[in-house]
């Protein structure tokens, strides 16, 4: 199994995403201020795995000596819209000490693992032999502690022996579908083509697509999915074609202090994500790009939330949140 996260040798050792699929290299984070640098530059993303990365900035934050109260401000400030992090920090909020923080840090690491499995398990059964599904961005070991979410799913049916097909959105503008999940479904030996996201709702129109499942950065109290941009595009499609849209989850991921997803602040980032490849321009240096990071899917496009207590549907939400 892919390991993008691992403590080693007293400091966080992560697997730099942005490197990937060309070489696999690693980035070693020893301060507050290097671990904040890698959420926020994407060495390391997807909701699960910033999550536990975040209790290792507390630690490291902590062994510096900083405030706790500073500590969680500047990871709050990493990525704004997964739930995740805000999640860590509320739990860690008594957390006062060095010593604290890592047992807490290396007790989620397994956690989310574990996690990750048991909505693999939960999941499986959506797939059926000779399926054909689609995933957007990437929710797989990379995106996690290891093993995956949305990708969790489809390993777990593929170690059943169920024999199905993935078309993967290349999920513009940073590419971590192609560059991510490909990469991911080939270590699996998982049958997969890479589609243009623009390409998605025809693919389903003329490829007998059974099922959408994609991954999630922040659930709603009334089922609204925060997830990556293009996400929303891809439920309509879905929608239109009447094919099943599940998103794979952990629970942690709902927050019910938020009414609908709309109330969620969705980070922008920067422009040179769209106008460049890497460090090759792709467009005019002088035009103007928009880079919302996020888009809302209505709960009403959603078909199911699996997650590590089992598959809920939208109306099953008010159950998990009593």
């Amino acid at each position: 199994m892919l390991k993008p996260i691992e403590w080693k040798d007293n400091n966080l050792v992560l697997i730099d995403q942005r490197k990937l699929p060309n070489r696999l290299d690693y980035f070693r984070c020893t301060t507050l201020d290097e671990l904040c640098y890698a959420i926020s530059n994407m060495v390391v993303r997807g909701a699960p795995a910033l999550g536990v990365v975040a209790a290792f900035g507390v630690y490291l934050g902590l062994r510096e000596g900083y405030d706790s109260e500073a500590i969680f401000e500047r990871l709050l400030n990493t990525r704004p819209t997964a739930n995740s992090i805000k999640y860590v920090i509320s739990t860690m909020s008594d957390v006062n000490n060095p010593e604290q923080a890592i047992i807490y840090a290396l007790e989620l690491l397994n956690k989310d693992i574990e996690r990750n499995r048991k909505i693999g398990f939960y999941g499986k059964d959506i797939i059926k032999n000779h399926y054909n599904v689609i995933t957007h961005c990437n929710a797989g070991a990379l995106a996690t502690s290891g093993y995956g979410t949305a990708l969790g799913v489809l390993k777990a049916a593929h170690d059943d022996g169920i024999n199905f097909f993935v078309y993967v959105d290349e999920t513009r503008p940073f590419f971590q579908g192609s560059r991510l999940t490909a990469y991911e479904l080939l270590y699996e030996k998982i049958d997969f083509t890479i589609i243009c996201d623009s390409a998605a709702a025809f693919i389903m129109k003329i490829k007998n697509i059974n099922l959408v499942i994609v991954g999630a950065d922040r659930i709603a109290a009334n089922g609204d999915v925060v997830n990556k941009i293009g996400t929303y595009g891809l439920a309509i499609a879905a929608k239109e074609h009447k094919v099943p849209f599940y998103v794979a989850a952990p629970t942690y991921t709902f927050d019910f202090s938020i009414d609908n997803g709309y109330d969620v602040l969705i980070e922008y980032r920067n422009d040179d994500e769209i106008k460049k490849v890497e460090d090759l321009l792709i467009a005019p240096i002088e035009a103007k790009a928009l880079n919302p990071s996020f888009d809302v899917t209505p709960a009403k496009f959603i078909s199911g939330y699996i997650t590590e207590e089992g598959i809920y549907s939208t109306s099953g939400i008010y159950k998990m949140r009593r």
